[in-house]
C-alpha cells in the first residue's frame, strides 16, 4: 500500500483512499516501472519486459500513463489522494480513543487530511457507518481492562472498511490523468481489505519440481510472437460463444476461484463437444464446485470454498474424484454483489449429494467428468520452484499463454484485486501490475488498443461490473496461471437434462441471446445472477 500522507495514483500500484501498512510522509514512487518502457529492438515488452543496458533499464519511450525522463527511465503520471495509516496512534492516543466515536473518527481524519478527497455526503456517510459500528463496542469496553487496545484495534479495521471504495473527487482527478482506464466513483460497500477476494496465494508443493518439469521447459520453449495479434475465443468457437461469453456473479463469497476455473471446464466441454454442451442450461455448477472440491487437509486449512481456494482443485477433483453436474441440479447458494463478498460471506453449504427436487434427475446419472484436466494441469506463477520473474521469461510465459488459450479455450489467471478494479469502468487496467494474487478471473481473448496490450477478461462479479462483466488487462496484471490438462473424456450425459436433443439447444441458445440485453446495474432482488455473452461486444468491451 502507499505511504502515510500522499498517496501516488500511478499505474500498476493504484489504490485509492488506504490505510498505509507503514513508510513516511510523502514522497513519491513509480509502480513497477517494468510496464513502462517500450523498447525498439523488442517491441512493447510482453509481461512489461524492460529495455535494458549494461544491467540498467533504458526506456526508448513509455507507455500511456508514463513520462520519459532524462535519465532514460519511465516515471508514472500520478494522481495525489490522501490514506490514513494503519498505526491510528499517529492521530490520537489511547486515552483519547476511550471517547465518543464521532470525535475519534473527526479527529483521525482531520489529521490525516482524507477529508480533502471527500465531498460532505461521502464523509458524512463514512462517519455515520464508523460510528454506527464503534460505538457500542465503545460502550462495552471503556471500563474494562485493555479496552483502549481493543477499541484501537476495531478502529483500524472499520476506518478501512466503511471508507469509500472510489470517492467522486479522486475519481475525477483519476480519469483525468491520461492513465489507460477510467474508473467511476464508488461508495462503500464495507470492505475489508484484510479478507482477500477468493484466491489463495499459492504455497510451493513438492511434486511440481518433478511432475511439472517437462511442461515447464515446453513452456519456457514457446515461441515468443507467434500468437495474432488478436484473438477472441467467442468468436473462434462460434458454437460455444454463449458459454465462453457466460458472465457469473459469485456474490457474498469468496469462489473466485471455483468460478473461473468452471467457466473454464464449461468452455473447453463446449469445445470438445463440437458445441454439444451448450444453450442456456450448459452451465456447470459454481455452488456444487465452492462445496465439494476443497481438498481435505489443503495447507491452509480451508474447509469452507467461500473462504477462497485455489482453481486447481477443481480440475484435480474433475480427475480424481467425480463430476461436476449442471446448475440446474445445483443451484448456486450466494447472493449480492460479487464486490461485496468483503463484507458479508455466505459459507458453503455441504456438499450435495443429490439434485434439487424440481431438476428431476439424479445427481450421480448427470455429472459431468472432462477427464484430463487434473491429471496434467499445471500453474505457472509465484510459488512455483522454477518460477523466474526475468522479462525474457515472462515473455515465454504469455506466450505459453496465449498457445493454449489459442488451441483448447479460456484459461483462468490470478491477479491482484483492490480498489481500482472495483471501480473501474473502462479501458485497459493496470492497477495490479506487479502486486500480490487475491482474485482468479478468465482469459477468453487478446488484443491491442491504442498501442498497448491486453487480456480480454472475463470477470465474477455480474455484468454490471465493468464492461458488460468483463475488461481488458494489461499484461502486466497476469502475475500467475493455470493450465489444465488436457480433456480426454468422451462420454458425457448429453443431450442436458430437461433439453430433447443438440438441436433444441442450439434453437434455445439463439433465442435466449437474441432476445436478451446486457444488465447495466445490479439487480435489485438478491437472487445470484447470470448472463450469457452475444458475441463481440459493442465500443471497448470486446
Amino acid at each position: 500500500l502507499a505511504q502515510e500522507g500522499l498517496h501516488r495514483f500511478a499505474r500498476g500500484r493504484a489504490s485509492v483512499f488506504a490505510t498505509a501498512a507503514a513508510g513516511g510522509p510523502g514522497g513519491s514512487r513509480t509502480p513497477g516501472g517494468a510496464a513502462a518502457c517500450v523498447c525498439p529492438q523488442h517491441g512493447r515488452g510482453a509481461f512489461g519486459t524492460d529495455c535494458t543496458h549494461h544491467g540498467k533499464v533504458k526506456c526508448a519511450s513509455c507507455d500511456v500513463g508514463y513520462e520519459l525522463t532524462e535519465a532514460f527511465t519511465c516515471q508514472a503520471e500520478e494522481v495525489e489522494a490522501h490514506v490514513i495509516s494503519h498505526d491510528l496512534g499517529k492521530y490520537i492516543n489511547k486515552a483519547r480513543i476511550l471517547g465518543h466515536m464521532g470525535t475519534v473518527f473527526d479527529e483521525i481524519i482531520a489529521a490525516s487530511h482524507a477529508d480533502r478527497d471527500l465531498e460532505p455526503d461521502e464523509l458524512a456517510e463514512y462517519k455515520r457507518r464508523f460510528v454506527g459500528d464503534m460505538e457500542p463496542t465503545r460502550r462495552i469496553v471503556a471500563n474494562a481492562s485493555g479496552g483502549a487496545w481493543m477499541l484501537l484495534h476495531k478502529a483500524r479495521k472499520a476506518i478501512n472498511t466503511y471508507k469509500p471504495i472510489m470517492p467522486r473527487k479522486v475519481a475525477h482527478a483519476v480519469n483525468q490523468a491520461g492513465l489507460p482506464y477510467k474508473v467511476k466513483a464508488v461508495e462503500s460497500a464495507e470492505v475489508d481489505h484484510v479478507f482477500n477476494m477468493g484466491f489463495m496465494e499459492r504455497k510451493e508443493r513438492k511434486e511440481d519440481a518433478g511432475a511439472d518439469e517437462a511442461e515447464a521447459r515446453r513452456l519456457n520453449d514457446a515461441p515468443v510472437g507467434s500468437a495474432p495479434a488478436a484473438f477472441d475465443a467467442r468468436t473462434a468457437w462460434p458454437k460455444c460463444e454463449g458459454v465462453i461469453g457466460n458472465i457469473f456473479n459469485q456474490g457474498h463469497c469468496g469462489s473466485c476461484w471455483a468460478v473461473a476455473a468452471v467457466h473454464v471446464v464449461d468452455s473447453r466441454l463446449c469445445i470438445k463437444t463440437d458445441g454439444e454442451f451448450s444453450g442456456q442450461k450448459a452451465e456447470l455448477s459454481r455452488g456444487f464446485a465452492t462445496s465439494c472440491t476443497v481438498p481435505k487437509d489443503n495447507p491452509w486449512g480451508v474447509v469452507d470454498g467461500c473462504a477462497g481456494g485455489l482453481d486447481e482443485w477443481v480440475y484435480e477433483y474433475v480427475d480424481n474424484t467425480g463430476g461436476i453436474p449442471v446448475t440446474g441440479c445445483s443451484p448456486y447458494f450466494a447472493s449480492g454483489e460479487g464486490t461485496e463478498h468483503f463484507e458479508t460471506s455466505t459459507a458453503a453449504p455441504a456438499c450435495p449429494t443429490e439434485c434439487v427436487q424440481s431438476f428431476g434427475a439424479r445427481l450421480d446419472e448427470n455429472r459431468f467428468r472432462p477427464s484430463g484436466l487434473g491429471s496434467s494441469r499445471f500453474y505457472y506463477g509465484p510459488g512455483h520452484p522454477s518460477f523466474s520473474s526475468r522479462p525474457e521469461e515472462q515473455a515465454r510465459r504469455q506466450a505459453a499463454m496465449q498457445a493454449d488459450l489459442l488451441a483448447n479455450g479460456p484459461v483462468s489467471y490470478h491477479v491482484h484485486a483492490g480498489s481500482t478494479m472495483m471501480s473501474f469502468s473502462s479501458g485497459i487496467l493496470t492497477a495490479g501490475c506487479g502486486q500480490s494474487v487475491n482474485h482468479a478471473v478468465v482469459a477468453i481473448g487478446w488484443g491491442v488498443d491504442n498501442g498497448l496490450a491486453y487480456v480480454l477478461t472475463a470477470n465474477s462479479w455480474g455484468p454490471w461490473w465493468g464492461e458488460q462483466g468483463r475488461y481488458k488487462a494489461s499484461w502486466c496484471e497476469v502475475i500467475s496461471w493455470t493450465k489444465p490438462g488436457t480433456i480426454t473424456g468422451t462420454s458425457y450425459p448429453l443431450p442436458i437434462h430437461g433439453t430433447s436433443s443438440s438441436r433444441d439447444i442450439e434453437e434455445e441458445s439463439i433465442t435466449t441471446t437474441a432476445t436478451s440485453a446486457p444488465p447495466t446495474s445490479p439487480p435489485s432482488t438478491s437472487a445470484p445472477s447470470t448472463t450469457s455473452s452475444t458475441g463481440v461486444c459493442q465500443d471497448d468491451a470486446t
